[in-house]
């Protein structure tokens, strides 16, 4: 009886940390509540089952102690994914090679927005002439006060070429679009200007202009497949 009131306590549990915790706003999944919620089910058929006799209540009994702390470990694993970090598949070849279409990746919302960043960031269907808004993953390649131009391929911050091993190739353009009325390619207060790793085939602050730091989704801190390739 007490093993069950645990389980059902813990289905409770889930189902309203379900509903209190935030959803990622991109492109995403939750296979995890699924495998919890089905392992309670399993585990209460099994200690039902094993009630009909005393050697299998007896197994019942050790099966349970021995799954239970595994079963709890995935649902404090459930709470951090859904409150802290956030699972994303990334969509597109824009950040090739650092990331193709497909990778699993855990992001979560960054307190201030640094250079260099890997980010989410919303962008509105208004400034990428597409039919919905998009959630794109960007690199940042500068923040608010550097000054940005291109130079025979190369990215140049603050008058100093940048040396970026985690670009498919330099790009083909050699000059950027004046993007502050203030000073032409000074990033203003509150902005960071993005780019896709794939230079030559990404759509970023090249095209729609600099990104407000409040449409920043979140910093991703890891791609499942550096650490588990399938």
């Amino acid at each position: 009886m007490m093993q069950r009131a645990k389980l059902i306590g813990v289905v409770v549990v889930l189902g309203v940390l379900r509903l209190l915790l935030p959803s990622p706003t991109v492109t995403s999944y939750d296979p995890l509540l699924f495998i919890v919620g089905a392992a309670a089910v399993g585990l209460m058929l099994l200690y039902e089952l094993t009630q009909e006799s005393s050697k299998l209540n007896e197994l019942g009994e050790q099966a349970f102690q021995i799954l239970y702390p595994s079963f709890v470990f995935f649902v404090v694993l459930y709470v951090i994914i859904n409150a802290i970090v956030f699972p994303a598949r990334v969509n597109g070849v824009s950040m090739v090679p650092t990331y193709v279409s497909g990778d699993l990746v855990f992001f979560f919302m960054p307190g201030t927005a640094e250079r260099y960043d890997v980010v989410f960031v919303n962008i509105t269907k208004e400034r990428t002439n597409h039919f919905t808004d998009e959630f794109m993953l960007k690199r940042i390649v500068g923040v608010a006060g550097d000054t940005l131009d291109i130079q025979d391929g190369q990215l140049v911050v603050n008058g100093d070429v940048v040396i970026e091993p985690y670009i498919s190739s330099p790009m083909a353009t050699n000059s950027l679009p004046c993007f502050s009325t203030l000073n032409c390619r000074t990033i203003p207060e509150g902005m960071v200007f993005v780019m896709g790793d794939n230079r030559n085939a990404s759509v970023d602050s090249r095209s729609y202009g600099l990104v407000l730091e409040e449409d920043i989704i979140g910093r991703v801190v890891l791609n499942v497949r550096e650490v588990w390739p399938w």
